[in-house]
């Protein structure tokens, strides 16, 4: 997988942490989040989290949640 350019994770509320080696998949342009863990989300929201050094390279991260109005998006990169 070194040359993905895009990664999906969709409907994974037991996912908690980043996929191992994610750090070195140095094409990766963008990461679509949606309905997943807020333990994963806030392991890399923010310069001070656990794993932001993990995904920092990649320019691209978003988040897509539901709210009682729908869905709301939030950028993490």
């Amino acid at each position: 997988m070194p040359n993905a350019q895009n990664l999906w994770c969709s409907k994974c509320m037991e996912l908690k942490t980043l996929p191992h080696g994610i750090e070195y998949l140095t094409n990766l342009q963008q990461i679509y989040l949606a309905d997943v863990s807020e333990e994963l989300i806030g392991r890399i929201r923010g310069e001070e989290s656990v794993d932001h050094p993990k995904v920092q390279h990649i320019p691209k991260i978003d988040h897509y949640y539901r709210t009682s109005s729908g869905w709301a998006y939030e950028n993490l990169s």
